[in-house]
């Protein structure tokens, strides 16, 4: 398997995770706004395929196919969490917890080492492949690493960031996120 075969299959496992999530969430939403809420999610977002990796993306494009279902689940995440979010107080608590008990389910291992916790960040989070690597790194020292990516959706990564704290815990590693500045920190 060649790198950038590796690449593709690795986005697609992020579009899976991300769009398990939204699932959930959709679940979770339908009590609140009935049963039409998932058929309203898929018709105005779309849809992402069950399957496997052979028989959904096409072999001869597969970039685009990946950009199309990261587009995709990335607008049913950004739609159900502001649906949830619109339900009124105290649903933004609700987010934070399912995603940091999303984030311990893993069961990934703790990072004992910045590096680590950055390739499990990397491993998770769905970015369209054009943006996710545009990050700027900077490492400050054996305690830091602290990236910047200016086409970074900052309102996911505030849900993210709970995802990311649930598959931390535990560790001596911390991540926090001021502003467009992402900083993983050793303590």
């Amino acid at each position: 398997m060649d790198t950038s075969e590796i690449i593709y299959r690795r986005q697609f496992d992020k579009i899976n995770l991300l769009n398990f999530m939204c699932s959930d969430l959709i679940s979770y939403a339908e009590k609140k706004y009935g049963s039409e809420f998932p058929e309203y999610v898929d018709m105005t977002c779309g849809a992402v395929p069950e399957g496997e990796y052979e028989k959904i993306i096409d072999p001869s494009s597969p970039r685009e196919f990946l950009d199309l279902y990261t587009d995709i689940c990335l607008k049913r995440f950004k739609t159900v969490t502001s649906k949830i979010l619109e339900l009124g107080d105290g649903y933004d608590i609700v987010l934070k917890n399912y995603f940091f008990n999303e984030g311990k389910k893993l069961g990934l291992p703790k990072p004992s080492s910045l590096d680590e916790a950055y390739e499990l960040i990397q491993v998770c989070i769905l970015e369209k492949l054009t943006t996710c690597g545009s990050h700027q790194i900077e490492t400050k020292g054996n305690d830091e690493i602290i990236w910047k990516n200016p086409n970074s959706d900052l309102n996911f990564w505030m849900f993210m960031k709970d995802l990311i704290c649930g598959i931390i815990e535990g560790s001596n590693i911390t991540f926090s996120i001021d502003d467009s500045v992402f900083r993983l920190k050793k303590e």
